[in-house]
């Protein structure tokens, strides 16, 4: 059978399969151009045609198995396994939590050489995976086919991170080619297609590491290979004498004044159960933060006067109590934990944490409960977690960005793992989960047992745009904290100081 490929295109374009517009992608990107390759099976004439082209594509290679990545590539698979002969295997996206629980199904043997198909390459994310799970079942995956190329680094990062050669029908200018030679789009579409080609490649192609002459800072290095290849890739960074300013919340108006006051941005945790240790340690590292943490429920022997002597000393040292209460209960129960019972909350913190699990109700009763009380609060809405196998994802961080922004008299940052809002340069984000590395090495390392998940300051501040650390354990549990405080204080400052440099400048050519 001979298929033209030029007819292949314009078919994609005339059902639908191929648009033009404004799309956001699975990686948040903003694309002009979205393939929806779901349709084919739709047209069981296209479907046989698409599945031949992409057996003309890998017949030569050297497979006894087939396997399609779930779910758009596996109606493509299928066919060709009948047309050509050629044994199919199933492999889930999901686990089953019954029968024999398998990620991989079909009758095969271990070694065999299985090709893995795919519709559309962009990260080549699909195909790793997959080709891990063929892998861990003893199956060889040395090639893999797609039917479209959006030449965005896909393949060169498929073959760098997991060995797989990956063939492709057409390229995306194949496409635009087609599509503008035949008068389905403009010249102008296909430029700015082709420019977001370019410019979304760098973000998912990574960059080879290159250590050669690295600029020698006070507390770091930057390597060549950190350095911004253009505007796009640059880091933002406003110092804290500016963010104070543009801060809408006073509370964060006077944490960046205190942080840049005193050149740091280290929270402690103060995970620990006795009233006395935590003013001992907050007599001794006072000076060295800008917040202390407390988790008063976990408070063995909790008093009014604990709370006074604190504030006490907070006030003599100049950094600011958060209490980690993380409200998420209906507005009633949350303005009652606020205000009364045991802690009254509300005489003491200058910040606290809350969930927008139960929805918005929750900030109302807390926004309502600040302003009724006698001092300033401000709200730190959890975004992310540091906890290994968390349910939070991308779409829940988002939308609780969302919801936050609603409040900016109550809602003064996040507690995340990663900057949320990039350009709100008046929110503070605060990351738990760090801790200093083992001497000599510059590496993470597991967590703690207990699903804690751990990295070093300079991942945290610098690679993840974040304000402030939060350490308890590694300073709380030390047998000098003051020794240990001041090393994180010096890693967080330092970190800081390389986010500021690196959106001072942009690499030249031989970066």
């Amino acid at each position: 059978m001979s298929v033209r490929g030029d007819d292949i295109i314009r078919t994609l374009f005339d059902i639908g399969a191929v648009k033009f517009g404004s799309f956001t992608l699975k990686s948040g990107i903003q694309s002009p151009i979205y393939f929806d390759l779901r349709l084919i099976p739709s047209y069981p004439d296209l479907l046989r045609n698409v599945s031949e082209l992409v057996w003309q594509k890998i017949k030569e290679l050297q497979f006894t198995q087939l396997c399609g990545v779930p779910y758009t590539a596996l109606p493509i698979a299928t066919t060709i396994s009948i047309n050509h002969d050629v044994a199919l295997v199933i492999k889930r996206k999901e686990e089953k939590s019954h029968g024999l629980k398998k990620m991989v199904e079909g009758d095969f043997k271990a070694d065999e050489v299985c090709l893995v198909i795919d519709d559309v390459i962009t990260s080549g994310s699909s195909i790793v995976e997959t080709s891990k799970a063929l892998r861990d079942v003893g199956l060889k995956v040395n090639d893999a086919v797609v039917l479209l190329d959006r030449q965005q680094g896909g393949r060169e990062a498929t073959k760098r991170s997991s060995s797989v050669e990956v063939h492709c029908v057409f390229s995306i200018i194949e496409f635009l080619d087609v599509l503008n030679s035949n008068g389905k789009i403009n010249d102008d579409v296909k430029q700015q297609v082709q420019c977001f080609i370019e410019e979304s490649r760098e973000l998912i192609l990574p960059r080879e590491l290159d250590y050669s002459n690295p600029i020698e800072c006070d507390d770091y290095v930057i390597y060549r290979h950190e350095i911004p290849r253009n505007p796009k890739e640059q880091k933002r960074f406003l110092s804290l004498g500016v963010r104070s300013q543009c801060a809408d919340h006073p509370i964060s108006k006077r944490l960046f004044k205190l942080m840049d006051d005193k050149r740091t941005n280290l929270c402690l945790s103060a995970d620990v159960s006795s009233s006395q240790r935590i003013l001992e340690l907050a007599d001794m590292l006072g000076p060295h933060i800008c917040i202390l943490k407390t988790h008063v429920d976990i408070i063995d022997d909790f008093s009014d006067g604990f709370v006074k002597h604190l504030r006490l000393i907070a006030d003599r040292h100049n950094f600011m109590i958060l209490e980690d209460r993380k409200f998420a209960d209906i507005g009633a129960i949350v303005s009652h934990q606020y205000a009364n019972g045991l802690h009254k909350i509300a005489s003491w913190a200058d910040m606290v944490t809350g969930h927008v699990v139960a929805g918005p109700g929750t900030l109302d009763a807390l926004e309502a409960a600040v302003k009724r009380g006698d001092r300033d609060c401000g709200c730190l809405v959890v975004a992310e977690m540091s906890s290994e196998g968390s349910f939070i994802d991308r779409t829940f961080s988002q939308s609780a960005a969302s919801i936050a922004q609603r409040y900016p008299h109550l809602v003064m940052g996040f507690i995340t793992q990663h900057r949320v809002l990039p350009h709100a340069w008046g929110l503070v984000n605060l990351t738990p989960g760090v801790k200093l590395p083992p001497e000599g090495s510059n590496n993470g390392f597991p967590g703690d047992g207990l699903g804690q998940c751990y990295r070093t300051p300079m991942s945290a501040v610098c690679d993840s745009e974040n304000d402030v650390i939060v350490v308890g354990r590694g300073i709380c549990k030390s047998a000098d904290p003051l020794s240990e405080t001041l090393k994180y204080k010096k890693a967080a400052w330092a970190a800081m100081d390389k986010w500021q440099r690196l959106s001072s400048f942009i690499a030249g050519p031989c970066c």
